[in-house]
């Protein structure tokens, strides 16, 4: 270990010190003002020179002392780091989600809840776009039955005003919230690009059978497109974040008219998680729900 007197010694012969960390070991408020440090590392104890106007550091802080001319100036009291952030994630699945669909012939519509109809395996399914019909034929070699296009649209709703409000009791921070999902279908538009919009249904107030309603300024967001079997997860604009914790909005959907935009995401492996809110937050305290 390297002593003061020999650090002073290297600083006399004009050899190149540095300033160091100490530990304070004792304080005199004085008249004269004292301050007995030892070096981080260890070695013996000695009082360097204190600026008037520093503040007087407490026994066990980790003070900066630098070589000036010979002699050792407490330069301040360093804080110690603080600890790494921990991000903790809260996933919400859906609680539902409403397959709304309308043939273009006929102009009839067709709603169901995948999540309360549908096993775990299908319910996180999640549509778009317009689709080509043709059922099969009689079995008699005969054509397939041919009928107009129909134009799916989805509405997701995962509860997130609660998640969120308990964050902020639980005096956390929300820093992302994404959503993923994995394209199943195989339609032959190479790259499906969902079409986002905000509305305001929810399990005691579900959308009608028939054209949905939007909140003016959420959507359509075009998000980034995906392919067949690819994973995409997208982050939801902070906006939309907000507007999801105080109420404007209460869930989200995906829209499209157009056959180019047509695409069916779900997971073989995430099963009822597939297509999830995933908030990730910090806290104080792990959040539960």
């Amino acid at each position: 270990m390297t002593s003061p007197s020999a650090v002073l010694d290297m600083i006399r012969r004009e050899l190149p010190a540095q300033g160091r960390y100490a530990i304070v070991t004792a304080v005199s408020a004085g008249p004269p003002v004292a301050v007995t440090v030892r070096f981080i590392e260890g070695g013996d104890t000695f009082q360097p020179d204190v600026l008037g106007q520093a503040a007087l550091p407490s026994v066990g802080a980790r003070a900066l002392i630098l070589p000036v001319a010979g002699r050792w100036v407490l330069a301040g009291v360093v804080t110690a780091p603080s600890s790494p952030p921990v991000y903790r994630t809260l996933e919400l699945p859906l609680v539902n989600n409403w397959h709304l669909e309308q043939n273009t012939g006929t102009g009839a519509w067709w709603l169901y809840d995948y999540v309360t109809n549908w096993d775990a395996r299908t319910h996180g399914t999640v549509m778009q776009g317009r689709w080509p019909f043709q059922g099969g034929g009689a079995g008699d070699g005969s054509e397939p039955v041919v009928r107009p296009a129909d134009d799916v649209t989805h509405l997701l709703y995962h509860g997130a005003r609660a998640a969120l409000d308990a964050i902020a009791a639980a005096a956390g921070t929300v820093h992302l919230v994404t959503l993923s999902m994995t394209r199943s279908d195989t339609l032959s538009n190479p790259q499906a690009a969902p079409r986002m919009f905000g509305h305001k249904y929810t399990t005691a107030s579900p959308p009608p059978e028939g054209s949905p309603s939007w909140v003016s300024g959420y959507g359509p967001l075009t998000l980034a497109p995906f392919q067949l079997g690819q994973t995409v997860t997208w982050t939801l604009p902070s906006t939309w974040v907000v507007a999801l914790a105080t109420g404007v909005l209460t869930g989200i959907a995906f829209s499209s008219t157009s056959p180019t935009d047509a695409f069916s995401a779900s997971s073989a492996t995430e099963l009822d998680r597939h297509a999830s809110l995933r908030l990730i937050y910090t806290a104080p305290t792990e959040v539960t729900l």
